[in-house]
Formats: structure tokens, sequence, C-alpha cells
């Protein structure tokens, strides 16, 4: 008897421990054929793309139940600090941000270009550049783009004045580009490859806006402790695995 109550216990624990973590994912918003290798929706709702498959990965490799929810990135940045969803994903690091959000990675590279038209010919070899640009760039809203950019935004009022900033998904941009109706925008490496193809007047310039390591952001209200450990064991083994590798160099071959 003492042995089936023991056993029972443990089989209670295990349940509670496993029923804790269910993981609210903020997702790009995106619909069917306006897909990037990142982020890809299927007619019948389910999710694939890298930033997708590396999250599943983890999650999984975790025991967690996981559900994906498309919203703008800044949106997205204020229900994480709330705890109304738990993960994002392609996280870039900041002070700001650690206040709210642990950090479990990386999980990838994530490289800021810039999206042009052709015949644009902008002499752009640093962000100063920009001001001497006599037209508009846009950005994500939310989007943080590395410290020296941020750092300009906030400190010079003339290269601010560059920039206006778009929410949600970034397929209108490149409408908008194409039209003459603004000077560039800045994206994603990954996002870019299969919407160039439909814009072939559209180019990407040789100008890197920022490079660096992105990471998952973990809401650090709604997300225990204990399920915080169970991610990064997770993430030890899959790296030891090599099996995030394997994801972006499945992707990276798409390019």
């Amino acid at each position: 008897m003492k042995q089936l109550l023991m056993f029972l216990l443990t089989c209670f624990v295990f349940h509670s421990a496993y029923a804790i973590c269910k993981i609210k994912v903020r997702t790009a918003k995106v619909s069917v054929g306006e897909n990037s290798l990142k982020y890809i929706i299927h007619d019948d709702g389910s999710w694939s793309g890298l930033t997708i498959d590396l999250t599943k990965a983890l999650l999984e490799e975790a025991g967690c139940q996981y559900t994906f929810h498309p919203m703008p990135w800044k949106r997205a940045l204020a229900d994480l600090e709330d705890g109304h969803i738990d993960m994002m994903m392609n996280f870039s690091f900041n002070k700001d941000r650690e206040k709210f959000a642990y950090y479990i990675g990386p999980m990838d590279e994530e490289k800021m270009i810039l999206i042009v038209q052709k015949k644009s010919n902008y002499q752009i070899n640093s962000l100063e550049d920009f001001k001497k640009i006599p037209v508009k760039f846009s950005f994500e809203r939310g989007a943080y783009l590395g410290k020296v950019f941020d750092n300009k935004l906030k400190t010079d009022p003339e290269f601010k004045k560059k920039f206006s900033q778009f929410s949600g998904g970034d397929i209108t941009n490149y409408e908008r580009l194409a039209l003459g109706r603004m000077g560039g925008f800045i994206a994603d490496k990954y996002e870019v490859a299969i919407h160039l193809k439909k814009f072939p007047q559209l180019i990407v310039h040789p100008f890197t806006i920022n490079h660096d390591w992105v990471y998952w952001g973990i809401s650090r209200k709604s997300v225990s402790a204990e399920t915080i450990l169970k991610l990064y064991q997770a993430y030890i083994r899959l790296k030891d695995k090599k099996s995030l590798e394997q994801i972006v160099h499945q992707y990276a071959k798409l390019q």
C-alpha cells in the first residue's frame, strides 16, 4: 500500500509539473501566402519556419505544451512584461528588457538589412549617412536594432526624423517601396528572400543595420522558476546534440 501511494504521488507531481509548462508564444502576424523563412502559416492553421521550428524543438525537448499567438511586436513586448504571453522569439538583448524577461539561448543570429529600390543608388556606409538622404525609411515599431542604432535614435533628433515605424507584418512595405512611397525599410535577412522574388525592382542594400545574437525572451511574471530551469536544461541538451544547428542549416539552404 505504501509503495502504491508513493507511485501515485510521483505520478501526481510529474503531471502537475508538466501541466504547469504551458507556454503562450508570440509569433509574427502573417497570412497564408505572405510567408518568410522564419514564419510560415499553413491552410490548416499550423505553423512552421526557422523561428517556429527552433522554438518547437526547445519546447518539446522541455516537455512543454505550447500555442502560437500572432500579434505586433510592440504589443507583444507589453504583454510579455505583463505576463499575458510567456515567450517571444528572436529577442534581442538589452538591459531594459532584462527587467521583465529571462533570456535563453542564443537561438540564432539576426542580421537586420536595408531594402531599397534598385535605382536608388544611396551611398550609405554609416548610420550618419541616412541624414544626407532626402527620403524617409521605416522599421517595425518596438524593434531593437542594436545599441548603436538605438542610441542614435535617442540622442540625434535629425537622425530620428529619417525614420517612421510600422506595426505588424511588413508585406505592405514592399508594395509601398515598389511604388516609391518611401526610401527603404529595415527587415530581417531571413524575411526578405521570398518577398524579393515578387518585387524584382527591390534589392538589399550592402550596408548592414545590425548583426547580433537573438534569444528566447521568457516572461518573468508568468513563467515559474521551475519551468525556466526545464527550458534551460532542454536548450543545453539540444546544443549538445547540435539539433538547433541542423534546423538553421536546413533553412539556410533555402535562402
